[in-house]
């Protein structure tokens, strides 16, 4: 790798080693290290037709949750198993994706010659699967193969997925390798689709079959999970993840300048930990504006005071301010509201009394804007934003606080 960077000139922006983005690996992950070690001891215990929890991400948005899975994604596949990746959205069909995933993972178990029993076993179970979720007899999902009779064809999505992911484990298990389902956004599906999905990882760990879930989610997930099965706690391991430690944070700032022989100074790091409080994206976003307001081979307290106009500009319209945008008149009230009661989860009444309203005349408002993903229901009574620093935003883009209902 090339060094950069010396006398007065800017350095090359080009060559910025920050990367802040939706799920974007980092130039260096740190300070994620148990959950890669977690990760790591779940497929080779699976593999090894042992047992093993299944992981629950959980966190605020910027936290680094979908990077981990793109993570995940690549050691399972170095390990050679198959690694389906999906992202939910409220207007996903749980069994047609289902369907898709499963099939493309039966599809790269496929060897020329014979047909073998497990193969044909996982074939008909998908078979059977989509013929069972569509009254046309049929869903379009890329494979046509054969249903066979009294597999996979109930029209219960609890037993229809759990025999189809056990054909799909024991097809895996049979080729010694595994599959990991890595799911994000796993909060938007029903409870239905919940409880299929927990039963369905229920059954596979009662067989030690070698496959495994990774999930991400809001924090609201692991509630969503237990409410869906009780037995979720046993079954899963529920990571929860925040702001990076401080060590971690200033690895994540001085590494990647490091490799290109760039340095930060004492002063910069400080004034970077300071605003970003830790959180993974806010260092990218801050590192990529530091090194380009930077001259020379160092990033010093002036180029970060440089960078700080840029970085609230690129933070309020492309990250926070495109959020706002999706919230009506009341949800905004609430939030700026909500910005105004303090930092952290809040008591729904306590927004209400800044308000000048009554907590059940915020309802609609409420669970709008949960639905929207702008906030959740932090604890018994409470809401918070789903966003590091987005009452900082609201407190610097629409001044007055709660006075604006």
């Amino acid at each position: 790798m090339p060094r950069i960077g010396s006398g007065g000139a800017p350095l090359d922006p080009i060559q910025n080693p920050y990367a802040p983005g939706a799920g974007t690996l980092p130039p260096a992950l740190v300070g994620r290290d148990r959950e890669l070690e977690r990760f790591d001891f779940l497929i080779g215990r699976l593999g090894r037709g042992g047992s093993e929890k299944s992981l629950v991400l959980h966190g605020l948005r910027g936290v680094g949750k979908t990077v981990l899975l793109t993570e995940f994604a690549s050691r399972a596949e170095r390990a050679g198993w198959s690694a389906l990746r999906h992202e939910w959205r409220r207007e996903s069909d749980f069994r047609t994706a289902i369907a898709r995933l499963v099939g493309a993972a039966i599809a790269a178990h496929e060897r020329p010659g014979r047909v073998r029993r497990a193969l044909r076993r996982a074939r008909g179970a998908l078979g059977s699967f989509t013929t069972a979720i569509s009254t046309e007899g049929q869903v379009s999902v890329g494979f046509q193969w054969e249903p066979e009779r009294g597999l996979a064809d109930s029209g219960e999505l609890e037993q229809d997925l759990g025999e189809l992911l056990a054909e799909l484990g024991a097809l895996a298990a049979e080729s010694d390798s595994g599959v990991v389902l890595l799911f994000d956004e796993l909060q938007l599906l029903g409870l239905e689709e919940l409880e299929g999905l927990v039963a369905a990882l229920h059954r596979l760990a009662q067989e030690r079959l070698p496959v495994a879930m990774v999930a991400a989610g809001l924090p609201t997930l692991p509630g969503l999970l237990l409410e869906a099965k009780t037995y979720a706690e046993r079954l899963f391991g529920f990571p929860a993840l925040g702001a990076l430690a401080p060590e971690a944070s200033e690895r994540a700032l001085r590494e990647p300048a490091a490799e290109l022989g760039v340095s930060f100074s004492d002063e910069a790091i400080a004034a970077i930990m300071a605003e970003s409080g830790g959180y993974p994206y806010f260092l990218q976003e801050w590192g990529k504006a530091a090194w380009n307001a930077a001259r020379g081979g160092a990033i010093d307290r002036e180029a970060v005071a440089v960078a700080e106009a840029v970085v609230a500009e690129e933070l309020d319209e492309e990250f926070f301010g495109l959020r706002m945008e999706r919230a009506s008149g009341a949800e905004l009230a609430l939030c700026v509201a909500l910005a105004g009661v303090g930092e952290g989860p809040q008591p729904i009444r306590e927004v209400a009394a800044a308000m000048g309203r009554e907590p059940k005349a915020l309802s609609p408002a409420r669970a709008g804007l949960i639905r929207k993903g702008l906030v959740y229901p932090a604890g018994r009574g409470e809401v918070a934003f789903t966003v590091p620093h987005f009452g900082r935003y609201l407190r610097r883009r629409v001044p007055g606080g709660a006075e604006h209902r």
